[in-house]
């Protein structure tokens, strides 16, 4: 379960603590934001053209550069922003 009391602050805060530069790898831009929610990024153990929408995943979420739009994920558990109790 997700922490209800986490804030695109708070997200960015952690990426601090770990060491993130928080600076856009496509244009260097600094004004970096968070996107609104998380999203889930889907394993696949083979590259054959089929899509197995049941098998292993990343929680993740994407920060954003407001000066050209590249987002980049961030593996959710890493950053310890969830409940996994």
């Amino acid at each position: 379960m997700a922490d209800i009391n986490i804030t695109p602050e708070g997200i960015l805060e952690k990426l601090k603590e770990k060491g993130a530069k928080l600076s856009c790898p496509t244009c260097g831009g600094k004004d970096i934001g968070v996107a609104p929610g998380f999203t889930s990024i889907m394993l696949q153990n083979k590259i054959d053209g089929s899509v197995n929408v049941n098998g292993p995943h990343v929680p993740a979420i994407y920060t954003v550069c407001n000066k050209c739009g590249a987002m980049t994920p961030h593996a959710v558990a890493v950053l310890e922003i969830l409940n996994q109790k």
